[in-house]
């Protein structure tokens, strides 16, 4: 069983962004990073955040067994689950891209999960934004080809 963990921050909102990714394979973390993104809304942000942590699963880990994707937006879950539609524009085009990803996982759901459950994803999009850490040069490329 693979775990995603994601959150997005935005300071201002729309202001300066981070997101925090965790992945584990079972309770074992396998890769935990934030990065800065830019000038964005809460919303947004939280939207990268998965994008960037599918396209890593994607291209690093990828397998058949199931998982489990997690997030303290319940906006997100809720879109992605398909409780509520998806008006905004900005945020129809990520989801789209959320979308293209998925069509590759076989075997996922997506939980809604409270903040003090979602602290490591937290921490990750906070340091993102503090130290400035650029999204990696081949991840920008290949989202950017979506």
């Amino acid at each position: 069983m693979w775990y995603i963990n994601v959150d997005g921050a935005s300071r201002g909102n729309p202001g300066k962004a981070g997101v925090g990714i965790v992945i584990k394979d079972s309770h074992v973390v396998c890769f935990k990073q934030g990065y800065s993104v830019g000038i964005m809304t809460n919303n947004q942000a939280e939207y990268w955040a998965l994008i960037i942590a599918l396209s890593v699963f994607v291209n690093e880990f990828k397998n058949d067994e199931q998982l489990v994707i997690r997030s303290d937006s319940q906006l997100l879950v809720n879109q992605l689950n398909g409780s509520y539609s998806v008006k905004n524009p900005e945020l129809k085009i990520l989801y789209q891209k959320v979308l293209h990803f998925l069509q590759k996982i076989p075997k996922y759901s997506v939980e809604h999960i409270y903040r003090e459950q979602n602290t490591l994803a937290d921490e990750q999009a906070n340091l993102g934004i503090d130290q400035n850490i650029s999204v990696p040069t081949q991840i920008r490329r290949y989202l950017t080809s979506l």
